[in-house]
């Protein structure tokens, strides 16, 4: 989440003719928050390595969530406060390679403001009904930001929520992973054995 406005400036300048940037794709986007904006971040910057970070950032989030701008500005904003926390607290680095996922990581009072987050983004998006194109397109890219919350939500937390609500959970992000088209799990685990354990 955390994009280095220097990076590219840096591979112009001493005439870099190769860089690798490993990030994360529809297929491997069932762990990580708003995945499509840093490749879409990178990807700018390399063609053009003058462009301003920020103005990047917003144009995305007005381009791809329309009405529902500030929850998920909001949503993206406190994504990445929590990762620099956490690059302190758990000692990151520069990554977190190697590391499994930790409930140690999350708190449910975080996860439960992006929820309320989520639910603001899609009434916001109530607008664009009549223009069912429109409100599939605004309502896919809000749906996939659910994954990287509902899952640590019921893999740590499942008993801060009532048994109807638990399956609820479930099911949507069962649905959201499933109509996304993403089949891997981390680098080398099809999602399939994650999601035969939200029947």
């Amino acid at each position: 989440y955390n994009f280095y406005s220097d990076y590219h400036s840096y591979l112009k300048k001493y005439n870099y003719t190769f860089t690798f940037e490993q990030v994360v794709d529809m297929q491997r986007g069932a762990t990580t928050a708003f995945y499509s904006l840093s490749d879409y971040v990178l990807f700018k910057k390399a063609w053009n390595s003058s462009l301003n970070n920020d103005e990047l950032i917003e144009n995305y989030l007005l381009n791809v969530y329309g009405s529902a701008y500030r929850p998920m500005k909001e949503m993206f904003t406190n994504w990445r406060l929590w990762f620099a926390r956490n690059q302190i607290d758990f000692k990151w680095g520069e990554g977190i390679n190697g590391k499994s996922a930790s409930g140690e990581w999350f708190d449910i009072g975080f996860l439960k403001q992006m929820l309320e987050l989520y639910s603001q983004a899609k009434e916001a998006i109530e607008s664009y009904k009549d223009d069912p194109i429109s409100y599939q397109k605004y309502a896919d890219a809000i749906d996939v930001e659910y994954i990287a919350i509902a899952r640590p939500a019921v893999t740590y937390f499942s008993n801060s929520f009532s048994s109807e609500e638990l399956a609820n959970m479930k099911s949507k992000l069962k649905e959201i992973i499933t109509k996304s088209g993403m089949t891997r799990d981390g680098e080398s685990t099809y999602i399939s054995s994650y999601l035969n354990t939200l029947d």
